[in-house]
């Protein structure tokens, strides 16, 4: 009967999404495998615009948005989806929040089985699941043009400063510079596949070493 807000799927197959329902703000359901639901949240006073789901089903993740005095918080909750499907608005039993801040949670990724990353409007901010930030990595003065997760956990991220010159990245799960690349031209777009990256710029295309 609602809409669509949010998806995400992992790399073993299964699926997390937020919807729209009378009388939620958002509803938040994970998918096995087999593409049945094992777990559901809903949220009747804050909206959810992001989730993502790690390996096995065995947690979700969820962006949220509220106002507090007036100011807009964003912060994301982990859920253990083998507790019982239930509305779990008071967020009791084993889910653990982080807050993070003014800036809107634009996407959610699991990188492995304990750590998260989280692309936001004004940061980059790498989550361990207990809750505890690990990284945070302002973008103040650069913006990100795009980025990759590879399914062995780490992230290659391409980046333009506000003087026009662009740089890549790439960054193990929690947070720490692997190595770092300026290639000719602008950057188009880039990938990441276990230990191999790629970047392609208005130039060419090229592919290396994760390090």
């Amino acid at each position: 009967d609602g809409a669509f807000v949010d998806a995400n799927i992992s790399f073993d197959g299964c699926i997390a999404y937020l919807s729209t329902e009378n009388g939620y703000k958002t509803v938040a359901t994970v998918l096995n495998r087999e593409q049945k639901p094992i777990y559901r949240y809903y949220s009747r006073t804050r909206y959810l615009n992001a989730c993502a789901v790690s390996e096995d089903g065995a947690l979700l993740a969820v962006a949220s948005l509220e106002e507090q005095d007036s100011l807009f918080r964003s912060g994301v909750t982990f859920f253990r989806t083998d507790e019982e499907m239930a509305d779990r608005e008071t967020e009791q039993g084993s889910s653990v929040s982080q807050d993070l801040g003014s800036g809107l949670i634009y996407e959610l990724c699991f990188l492995d089985g304990d750590d998260l990353l989280a692309v936001c409007q004004n940061q980059l901010v790498f989550l361990r699941t207990d809750g505890s930030r690990l990284y945070k990595m302002p973008l103040n003065d650069e913006s990100l043009l795009d980025y990759s997760v590879s399914e062995d956990g780490w992230v290659i991220l391409a980046l333009r400063t506000d003087a026009g010159g662009d740089r890549v990245l790439t960054l193990d799960a929690e947070g720490e510079l692997l190595g770092e690349l300026k290639p000719e031209g602008r950057v188009r777009s880039v990938s990441a596949a276990e230990g191999c990256a790629a970047a392609l710029t208005e130039r060419s295309v090229g592919g290396y070493e994760r390090r």
